[in-house]
């Protein structure tokens, strides 16, 4: 569960994306900006407007605030109306200590004193690198290929990117938590750092050699985007 819910986020990050592309398309909404900005702000205020009702999480009403009734009530509007907390509660209560409270410059030197906590820093930051390609190419990636390509087919190449990172995203919330995270980080990892070198190799062909390496851009960059997905 914790391995799809660890999909979950970025699935509805790179959804709204594929919505965004596609009525920035010129053939939609791209030749009209405020007809664009218009669409994309009706989604934005159903989501304020119905964020408003909403309870703030019973652990943060428990452990920070300090408030027990508050967090049963938020208990009730989250998970329905029950007999009796107090399991929920007691569970939510062993993640309460006195670290959770800690000053940033302690628990900072304590991460970097402890071997095991500086392990994991190291490692949680390299990791991260892995996602530094993903934002000049999701923002940029037209601009990209039009070095090779029409305005128009670049645009269409873009867009078959984010549709193809979009359903890799819903593979991998089913797969995540048959092969682990871990392994399919790895895995995807390799062939998504390959699939920016295949670009770059493409793109150099395309413009000493022959045009028709150009469209191996184009598959590099789908290949970006189902991996990176």
């Amino acid at each position: 569960m914790r391995g799809v819910c660890s999909f979950l986020s970025e699935t509805a990050f790179i959804a709204v994306n594929v919505v965004g592309m596609g009525f920035g398309l010129n053939v939609i909404f791209g030749q009209n900006l405020v007809l664009l900005v218009g669409f994309g702000a009706f989604p934005g205020i159903i989501a304020i407007l119905i964020m408003f009702p909403l309870h703030e999480t019973p652990k943060f009403l428990l452990i920070h605030k300090k408030d027990r009734k508050a967090a049963i009530e938020s208990l009730k509007f989250y998970r329905g109306v029950k007999q009796n907390y107090d399991d929920i509660i007691n569970n939510i209560l062993k993640e309460s200590d006195e670290k959770m409270n800690m000053p940033l410059s302690r628990a900072l030197k304590d991460v970097l004193e402890q071997p095991h906590l500086r392990k994991a820093l190291i490692l949680g930051i390299m990791s991260l690198q892995l996602i530094v390609g993903i934002w000049p190419i999701l923002y940029l990636s037209t601009d990209i290929l039009e070095t090779h390509f029409s305005n128009e087919m670049a645009q269409y190449s873009s867009f078959a990117f984010i549709i193809a990172n979009f359903l890799a995203s819903l593979i991998g919330n089913i797969w995540v938590d048959k092969f682990g995270r871990r392994s399919m980080m790895l895995g995807a990892g390799i062939l998504n750092t390959f699939c920016l070198i295949l670009y770059i190799v493409f793109d150099q062909l395309a413009a000493s050699l022959h045009s028709y390496y150009r469209y191996g851009c184009v598959g590099s960059l789908i290949g970006f985007g189902i991996t990176y997905g």
